[in-house]
C-alpha cells in the first residue's frame, strides 16, 4: 500500500510540475490577470472634468453618435513611475455602423488592417490572433498629424474575452472584452511574440492600457462600443494641451470610422477578413450567436 502511494504522489508531483511549466497555463494566468484588470477599468467612474466630444455624424450614419470624455490623471490616479503626461480617456460609440462579429474580425485578423482605413496612419503592420496565442494579437501603428507636435508611434496586444450569459456589464448584457495594452518599456519580446524596433523621430506610447466592451446593438446590423483608456505619453504635459487632445481625438476617431466603414464594412463581401471567418469556428461562432444589447442606444 506504501508503494502504491508513493507512486501516485510521484505522479501528482510530476503533472504538478508539468503544468506549472506549461507555457499554455502561464499565458492563461497572465490573461486572466489582464481580463480583471481591464474589467475594473471599464467600472472605472466617469465625471466633468477635462474636456468632452459629443458629435452626431450622418456621413457614417443617421444612427452614428460619438461621446468621449478626456482628462489628465491627478493624484493617486498616476502612475508614479510613468512618463509626465497620463490621459484617462472615457467614451462611447453609439450604433457602429457594422455588426459585431465584422467589428470582431477586422480587430482580430491584424494581419489585414489597412493604413488607409486609419486617419494619419503611415505605416501599419499586423499579426493576427490565434488559438495557439489565445488570440492575441500585435498591431503596430505609426501616426503623423499635422494637429499634434509629436509624431506617434504604437504597438498594441490586443485580446479578447467573450462575455455570454449576463454579460460583463450587466446593464449592456452580452458582449466581446478587448483589452489592448503595451510591453513593458525597451521589451524586444511579450510572451513569444517579437516587439518591433522604434522607429526614429517617433515617441511611442507607453505603459496603459484600453478596455473596450463590444456589443450588438438593438439597431441591426450595428455596434454599441463603451470604452475605457489609460494613455501615456512620454513628452510634457503642458505641450499637448486637452483642447489639442480634444480636437485630435475628434478628427482621428470620425473620419477613422469613416474610412473604415468605406474601405472595409461597406465592402464586407470583397475582403478577405469574411474568408477567416470559417478558419476559426470556436472564436467567431460565439461572436455571432450574441444577443442585442439591452440599452436601445
Amino acid at each position: 500500500a506504501s508503494s502504491t502511494t508513493k507512486s501516485f504522489a510521484n505522479v501528482i508531483e510530476s503533472l504538478t510540475q508539468k503544468l506549472h511549466n506549461d507555457p499554455a497555463l502561464a499565458k492563461l494566468e497572465a490573461l486572466h490577470s489582464r481580463m480583471e484588470a481591464a474589467a475594473a477599468l471599464l467600472r472605472l467612474p466617469s465625471d466633468d472634468r477635462g474636456v468632452s466630444i459629443d458629435v452626431k455624424e450622418p456621413r457614417i450614419s443617421d444612427l452614428f453618435r460619438l461621446e468621449v470624455k478626456i482628462r489628465f490623471a491627478e493624484g493617486s490616479e498616476r502612475d508614479k513611475h510613468g512618463p509626465s503626461t497620463q490621459l484617462i480617456l472615457h467614451g462611447i460609440v453609439h450604433n457602429l455602423p457594422a455588426s459585431l462579429l465584422v467589428v470582431i474580425a477586422e480587430n482580430c485578423e491584424a494581419d489585414l488592417f489597412q493604413k488607409q482605413w486609419l486617419k494619419d496612419c503611415t505605416s501599419v503592420e499586423g499579426k493576427p490572433g490565434r488559438p495557439a496565442r489565445l488570440y492575441t494579437t500585435l498591431v503596430h501603428y505609426l501616426l503623423s498629424s499635422n494637429m499634434l507636435p509629436v509624431k506617434i508611434e504604437d504597438v498594441l496586444l490586443r485580446e479578447f474575452a467573450i462575455c455570454a450569459g449576463e454579460g460583463l456589464l450587466p446593464d449592456r448584457g452580452q458582449g466581446v472584452l478587448v483589452v489592448e495594452h503595451r510591453a513593458y518599456n525597451d521589451s524586444k519580446e511579450f510572451e513569444g511574440m517579437p516587439i518591433p524596433a522604434k522607429r526614429k523621430g517617433y515617441i511611442r506610447l507607453k505603459g496603459g492600457m484600453t478596455a473596450f466592451y463590444k456589443t450588438p446593438s438593438a439597431h441591426q446590423g450595428c455596434t454599441n462600443v463603451y470604452a475605457v483608456s489609460r494613455v501615456n505619453l512620454p513628452v510634457p504635459q503642458a505641450i499637448l494641451p486637452l483642447g489639442m487632445l480634444k480636437r485630435f481625438a475628434a478628427d482621428l476617431i470620425i473620419n477613422s470610422i469613416r474610412l473604415l466603414k468605406s474601405g472595409l464594412y461597406d465592402q464586407w463581401d470583397a475582403v478577405s477578413h469574411q474568408e477567416r471567418v470559417p478558419m476559426m469556428p470556436d472564436f467567431y461562432k460565439l461572436v455571432e450567436e450574441m444577443v442585442a444589447e439591452k440599452l436601445n442606444a
